[in-house]
Parts: C-alpha cells; structure tokens; sequence
C-alpha cells in the first residue's frame, strides 16, 4: 500500500454500508450529526473530492476513471467471500453482501497511525522541557499533546479526565506563580 503512487486507497459502499458508517461515525462522535457526510463531496485533496456519490457503479467508474472491470471484481470477490464466510484479505468476522445495484459511494483514505508514541515532555507542573530537560519559559502543555502514549482509541472519558487534570495542575501553578510575582513588585 505505501508503495503505491499517491499512497491512497479507497472504501467502496453500497447504499445500506453507508448508513450503517454514518450511523457508527456518529455514535462514536467522529461526527456531529449523520447529515455531515452530505458535504463531503465537496471537500477536495488534491483536486480530487474524498467521497465520490454515485447512482451506480457505471457512474462512479466514468466519475473517477477507474475500470469498471476493477470495481465489479472486486465486489464479486467479496460476495463469494460473504458466501463462505470467510475474508481472504485481511480475516474479518462480520461480512455482509455488497448490493451492486444502486447507489455507491467511494471514500477517500489514507495511511494513518491510530496511536502514537512520544509526545511533548512537561515537568509536574506542565512546563515544557527543552532537549536538555530543563523547563522552556513561560511554555506549558495539557491534555493529549503531554505524555508518551496516545491513541484515537482511548476512550474518551478518559482523554477528558486527563486533560482536566493536567490543566487543573498547570493553571494551579501559575495562579501561584503570578501571586508570586505579584507580591514582588
């Protein structure tokens, strides 16, 4: 995949697949409500939309030049896996028949990391350290930028207590540091 010119590749849905990612995108609050998706054919990456609707699979393949050939193909092949049950690709348990006809819609992906490692490193106080550990002046950091370990699948909750937490202790800080400061002049 990473190979691949553009290192793009696609989700292909039929009418009923696509409600049931609307639905979920929205219960999992990636949305705000199952009417954005509406607009997403008129984001553009590249010059070309992240999502292609499409009456049907003839239109969808003149829509974005790829075969028609490819996309009936490669629907077969994942019904005949839908009938036996099994994914070849990549072993997923819940399958469902592809519908060819009807409406289609064509999304956009990329490669993306779902978690990442290494993030901005503070002392207990959440003050940023610079390479050599010792706190930058006047730069602070709360939340998921802090810390070694973040992931898009954490839950929420979660990433909500800590970003509370973490930005409690800062601003206690620097209530402190400014009184001090106060007290000074």
């Amino acid at each position: 995949m990473l190979q691949k010119r553009g290192k793009k590749f696609y989700v292909l849905f039929d009418e009923h697949s696509w409600n049931v990612f609307k639905q979920k995108a929205f219960r999992d609050h990636l949305i705000k409500e199952p009417e954005d998706t509406e607009k997403w054919d008129e984001i553009m990456n590249d010059g070309e939309p992240v999502l292609v609707k499409a009456e049907n699979l003839q239109e969808l393949a003149d829509k974005t030049g790829m075969p028609l050939e490819n996309l009936s193909e490669t629907i077969d092949a994942w019904n005949y896996d839908v009938r036996e049950e099994r994914d070849q690709a990549f072993n997923r348990e819940e399958l469902e028949h592809f519908v060819k006809e009807g409406k289609v819609y064509l999304l956009e992906q990329k490669p993306r990391f779902a978690s990442t490692l290494g993030r901005l490193r503070v002392n207990p106080l959440m003050q940023v350290l610079n390479k050599k550990g010792a706190p930058i002046q006047g730069l602070y950091a709360v939340g998921n930028i802090v810390g070694g370990y973040s992931s898009q699948n954490s839950a929420g909750p979660m990433r909500t207590t800590w970003a509370l937490v973490s930005a409690f202790t800062c601003a206690d800080h620097l209530e402190k540091e400014l009184k001090d400061q106060k007290a000074e002049k």
